[in-house]
């Protein structure tokens, strides 16, 4: 496991990877971006401007196929274990326990996540972000399931699955849960700092897998006010001619 260096590109909480033979443990980082169209990268065709993930694709792998289930906790499920999301209880969502096989709301502790198999490895192992895969009725306080207790050293982020990026709610660090807000924050510069502070704080001799899981651009769409000004002309042309001008990309 140590000598297989996974590196994975996912879009619409989907995901395919590459296998590389290493000398050494990697350290490994993965990036989701919740509920994106492959289209809305700059490497495959979008007008939005996406300069840091264009680098990545020019310097490594794009692919031109991938799967998903069609749903976000089930697709991350499946990322977290490499299993079928009904084979770890997430068939469905989050939202209820239907008691019965496949469909329990969470993932099932029988089946290790990716962060317990990388710890028992030798890594370091840290997540910020989204988590979309314990109980909703579990939110309250640990039952088992949450980043922290399913193999990964540090945690940071919403357990639930889509909410205000200015104000999220359910959002812990490690097992404990966060209430209060500076005036100025904001939920996607959150998760990345918080990635960048596990990086640094990370001993060096260490191999470190991070799994970086963001909201956007997961609804309700939020954006600080300079970015939405710095866009807006180019949206006035229209959904039909953009349209055309990414699929011609």
């Amino acid at each position: 496991m140590n000598r297989i260096l996974y590196t994975s590109f996912l879009l619409r909480a989907g995901f395919t990877y590459i296998q590389a033979q290493t000398s050494t443990p990697p350290n490994i980082v993965l990036i989701m971006c919740d509920d994106m169209g492959f289209s809305d990268l700059g490497c495959y065709g979008s007008e939005i401007q996406t300069p840091n993930i264009d680098k990545l694709a020019e310097n490594g792998v794009r692919f031109s196929l991938f799967k998903n289930t069609g749903r976000s906790c089930p697709s991350r499920a499946a990322l977290l274990t490499g299993h079928y999301q009904h084979e770890v209880g997430m068939g469905w969502m989050t939202a209820v326990d239907k008691h019965r096989p496949g469909y329990r709301g969470q993932i099932t502790k029988n089946i290790p996540t990716i962060a317990e198999v990388m710890k028992a490895n030798g890594y370091h192992t840290y997540m910020s972000g989204k988590w979309h895969v314990t109980l909703d009725g579990a939110f309250d306080a640990p039952n088992g399931s949450y980043p922290a207790q399913r193999g990964f050293d540090r945690y940071y982020g919403c357990l639930s699955g889509g909410g205000n990026y200015y104000k999220p709610t359910l959002v812990y660090n490690d097992l404990d849960r966060i209430t209060e807000f500076p005036d100025d924050y904001y939920y996607t510069t959150a998760i990345t700092d918080s990635a960048v502070s596990f990086v640094k704080q990370h001993p060096t001799n260490q191999p470190m897998f991070m799994y970086v899981a963001h909201y956007a651009p997961h609804l309700p769409l939020q954006a600080p006010a300079e970015y939405v000004e710095k866009c807006k002309d180019r949206y006035k042309v229209g959904y039909d001619v953009l349209r055309k001008q990414r699929f011609e990309r």
